[in-house]
C-alpha cells in the first residue's frame, strides 16, 4: 500500500492521472494542483541538476585540455632531447678537432724549434768568420799604418824633384777621387736607411694584421664559450693550450725572422769585409810601389812638397771626417736595426714613420697632407693603403692645428703676386685653359657660378683638402669615416647649402664647405699611433 501511495503521488505531481476502462488503462495529464513547498522543491531538483551537468562538463574539457597539454609538452622534451643529443655529437666532434689541432701545433712547435737551432748553429758559424775577418783586417790596418809611416818619412827627404810635384798632384786627384768613392757610400748608406724605414713599415702593417688575428680568434673563443653547456670545462682547458701553443708559434716565428735577418746582415757584413780586406790589400800593393818610386827619385824640392804636405793633411782631415760620418751613420744604422728587432720603443717607432716623406707627428698621430689632387673616394683610397684614413676633427684644437698647417702649405704653394688665392678662394679656369681672374666675376652670385660649374662651361679647383666628413648615406646627417656623428662643426657662412648634389667636405684655411664628392682636391690623412 505504502508503493502504491508513493507512485500515486509522483503522478499527482506530474499531472498524470490513469483511469482504468474495462482491460485498457488510460492516462491523460492534468495540471497539478501544487503547493508552495511542492514547487519549490522541483526547482531546487532541476537546478540541482542542471549544476551537476556543467560540473561534468566543465569537468570533461579540463581533462581534454591536460591531454592536450600533456601531449604538446611530450613533444618538446622530444625534441630537446633531440637537439640536446645533437650538441652533445657537435661537443665531441669539436673535442676530437681540437685535440687534432693540438698534435698539430705541437708537431709545428717541434719543427720550428729545430729550425731555430739550425739557425742559431749557422749564426754562431758566421759570427767566428766574422771574428776572424776582423782580425785579419786589424792586421792589413798596422801594416798600413806601418807603410805610411815609413812614406812620411821619405816624403820628408824629398828636395829637388819637380817630377814628384807632377806625382803628388796625381796623388791629390787621387784623394779626391777616394773622396767621392766615401761620399757615394754615404748616399749608399743613406738609401739603406730609407730601405729599412720601409721595412718598419711592413712590420707595423704586419703588426696590425697579427692584431686582427688575434681579435678575430677571442671571437671564436667567446662564440665556442657560448654553445658550450655541459662540457665547458675540457674546453676551457683545450683552449687554454691552443692560446698557449699558438703564442708560442708567434714568438717562435719572431725568432726565426729576427734570426733570419741577422743572418742576412751577417752575410751582408761578411761580404763587406772581404770587399775591404781586398781593398786593403790592393792600397798596400800601390803604397809599397810608391814606396819604392820615391827611394829612387828623393831630391831637393822641400818648400814645394811641404806645400803638398799641408793639402795632404787637409784632404785626410776631411777623410777622416767623411770616415767618422760614415762609421757614425753606420752605428745610427745598427742601433735601429737593433731597436726594429725588439719592437718595444714604439716612440722609435713614430721617429722613423716621420722621416718618410710627406708624414707629419704631432700629439700621438700622423698627419699626411697632399701635393695632388683626387676626388674624395680615391683620397680616402689612398689613406687606407697606408693603414690611416681622412682626418676627423672633432675638438676645435685640432680644428686650429689643420688650419696652421694648412696656412704653412698654402703659404708655400701661393704665387708671391698673387698672395690671396690660396686663402680659401676658388681659382677659375676656362676648358680651354684660358684664366678667367675671379675678381671680376665677384658682382655675380654664387648660385651663378654654380650653374656654370654645373653646366661645363668652367671648371673650379679649390685649394681646399678633403676631409673625412660626408652625409651620402643621408641627406643632411654628416658623419665621419669611422661611423661617429658630426659633434663639432666648422663651417663657412653659409655652408652646407648641399647645391649640386654636395655630399662631401672639404677644408681650407676659412673653414669648411660642402662639395661635390667627384671633384679634385687635395687631402689630409691621419692616423693615430698611441691612443
Amino acid at each position: 500500500m505504502t508503493t502504491d501511495n508513493i507512485y500515486e503521488n509522483a503522478d499527482a505531481i506530474r499531472g498524470e492521472i490513469t483511469e482504468d476502462t474495462g482491460h485498457s488503462r488510460t492516462t491523460r495529464l492534468q495540471p497539478p494542483e501544487l503547493t508552495g513547498s511542492g514547487c519549490v522543491r522541483i526547482r531546487c531538483s532541476r537546478a540541482a541538476a542542471v549544476c551537476l551537468v556543467l560540473l561534468c562538463v566543465l569537468l570533461l574539457t579540463a581533462a581534454i585540455v591536460r591531454c592536450v597539454m600533456f601531449t604538446q609538452e611530450r613533444k618538446q622534451l622530444i625534441q630537446e632531447r633531440d637537439q640536446l643529443l645533437i650538441k652533445i655529437t657537435n661537443f665531441t666532434e669539436e673535442k676530437d678537432h681540437v685535440l687534432f689541432k693540438f698534435t698539430n701545433i705541437t708537431k709545428e712547435k717541434d719543427q720550428l724549434l729545430t729550425k731555430i737551432t739550425s739557425i742559431t748553429e749557422e749564426r754562431d758559424q758566421l759570427l767566428t768568420k766574422i771574428t776572424n775577418l776582423t782580425e785579419e783586417n786589424d792586421q792589413q790596418l798596422s801594416k798600413i799604418t806601418s807603410i805610411t809611416e815609413e812614406r812620411d818619412h821619405l816624403l820628408t827627404k824629398i828636395t829637388n824633384l819637380t817630377e814628384e810635384n807632377d806625382q803628388q798632384l796625381s796623388k791629390i786627384s787621387s784623394i779626391t777621387e777616394e773622396k767621392d768613392q766615401l761620399l757615394t757610400k754615404i748616399s749608399s748608406i743613406t738609401e739603406e736607411k730609407d730601405q729599412l724605414l720601409t721595412k718598419i713599415s711592413s712590420i707595423t702593417e704586419e703588426k696590425d694584421q697579427l692584431l686582427t688575428k688575434i681579435s678575430s680568434i677571442t671571437e671564436e673563443k667567446d662564440q665556442l664559450l657560448t654553445k658550450i653547456a655541459n662540457l665547458t670545462e675540457e674546453n676551457e682547458q683545450q683552449l687554454s693550450k691552443i692560446t698557449s701553443i699558438t703564442e708560442e708559434k708567434d714568438q717562435l716565428l719572431t725568432k726565426i725572422t729576427s734570426i733570419t735577418e741577422e743572418r742576412d746582415q751577417l752575410l751582408t757584413k761578411i761580404t763587406n769585409l772581404t770587399e775591404e780586406n781586398d781593398q786593403q790589400l790592393s792600397k798596400i800593393t800601390s803604397i809599397t810601389e810608391e814606396r819604392d818610386h820615391l827611394l829612387t827619385k828623393i831630391a831637393n824640392l822641400t818648400e814645394e812638397n811641404d806645400q803638398q804636405l799641408s793639402k795632404i793633411t787637409s784632404i785626410r782631415e776631411e777623410k777622416d771626417q767623411l770616415l767618422t760620418k760614415i762609421t757614425n751613420q753606420t752605428e745610427e744604422r745598427i742601433q735601429l736595426i737593433i731597436e726594429l728587432l725588439s719592437v718595444r720603443n714604439n716612440e722609435l717607432i713614430v721617429k722613423l714613420v716621420v722621416l718618410t716623406d710627406g708624414w707629419i707627428y704631432n700629439q700621438s698621430s700622423l698627419y699626411f697632407i697632399s701635393s695632388e689632387k683626387k676626388n674624395w673616394i680615391e683620397s680616402r683610397r689612398y689613406c687606407t693603403e697606408r693603414g690611416a684614413d681622412l682626418i676627423i676633427v672633432n675638438n676645435r684644437k685640432e680644428q686650429v692645428r689643420v688650419k696652421t698647417h694648412l696656412s704653412r702649405r698654402l703659404s708655400t704653394c701661393c704665387p708671391p703676386h698673387q698672395p690671396n688665392d690660396c686663402a680659401g678662394e676658388p681659382q677659375v679656369t676656362e676648358k680651354e685653359n684660358v684664366i678667367i681672374n675671379w675678381n671680376s666675376m665677384r658682382y655675380r652670385s654664387q648660385h651663378v657660378v654654380k650653374n656654370m660649374i654645373a653646366s661645363g662651361m668652367i671648371h673650379v679647383s679649390y685649394y681646399g683638402f678633403w676631409i673625412g666628413l660626408t652625409d651620402s648615406d643621408v641627406e643632411g646627417r654628416w658623419k665621419w669615416v669611422d661611423g661617429t656623428n658630426m659633434t663639432y662643426e666648422f663651417w663657412w657662412s653659409g655652408q652646407p647649402d648641399n647645391y649640386n648634389d654636395e655630399d662631401c667636405a672639404m677644408t681650407s684655411s676659412a673653414g669648411w664647405n660642402d662639395y661635390p664628392c667627384s671633384g679634385v682636391l687635395g687631402w689630409i690623412c691621419e692616423k693615430i699611433v698611441f691612443k
